[in-house]
């Protein structure tokens, strides 16, 4: 697999074109670092990799939704 940062959409979109189906690309630094869930799923990113902004949450739950959510484009 490729590691593409999720504050990065133009090198995950340039990735998925040149990795096409070959290879599953992993983006961290979705919330607090920056990368917004929907655009690096649409940039061609295959698992978004979350971490503080879920583990610092208040409510952890309700911010993993929200990102599953965001993800889909609900």
């Amino acid at each position: 697999g490729i590691v593409v940062g999720a504050t990065f959409p133009k090198i995950i979109q340039y990735c998925s074109k040149k990795a096409g189906r070959k290879l599953s690309i992993f983006s961290p630094g979705v919330g607090t670092q920056g990368g917004n869930a929907s655009e690096v799923i649409s940039s061609g990113t295959n698992y978004l990799i979350v971490g503080r902004t879920i583990l610092n949450a208040k409510k952890p739950d309700d911010v993993a939704k929200e990102l599953q959510l965001d993800s889909l484009g609900k």
